[in-house]
């Protein structure tokens, strides 16, 4: 599937506010609900009452909003890889950058509400050593610490979870 370029200034079809009307970019669902498969997904990862990150940037820039809760929906819930396995992933990716200690924190957060155990995002975490350095893999698991004291996780090799 391709996804076409909008310019909201020249595309009848763009809106300035809200990104894509039409096409494989645009959902279907009305706006304020929670209907999309990005904004379900989001609900399943998420805290509760937690934002979506398109709703905290509606003001500044809506249609990279729009592309974030479609990216979601599409790329997350493709078949092939269960929702734990790919938040792995995604804690894998996230602290090999490094500079994303929010959004690790949030998919940490989300790979357990995913099913993974604590044992399992330290053991993908230390995997980040070997390929992106030791300094990555301390910060990352800083961030690991935080968001399993907020879970109650408080001593993973005691508990062999």
């Amino acid at each position: 599937m391709t996804y076409p370029v909008t310019d909201p200034q020249t595309d009848p079809q763009t809106d300035p506010t809200t990104g894509p009307t039409t096409g494989p970019t645009s959902d279907p669902a009305p706006s304020g609900t929670a209907t999309s498969a990005g904004e379900r997904l989001f609900r399943q990862l998420a805290p509760t009452g937690a934002t979506p990150p398109w709703e905290g940037m509606a003001d500044v820039a809506p249609a990279l909003g729009a592309e974030i809760e479609h990216g979601l929906g599409a790329v997350m819930a493709r078949p092939g890889l269960d929702l734990r396995t790919r938040e792995l992933a995604v804690v894998c990716m996230l602290a090999a950058l490094g500079g994303c200690e929010p959004q690790l924190a949030f998919h940490v957060g989300g790979a357990l509400r995913a099913g993974a155990r604590p044992a399992e995002v330290v053991e993908a975490v230390t995997q980040v050593y070997l390929y992106a350095g030791f300094p990555r893999t301390i910060n990352a698991l800083n961030v690991v610490r935080k968001v399993f004291a907020e879970h109650g996780v408080l001593d993973v090799t005691a508990s062999g979870s």
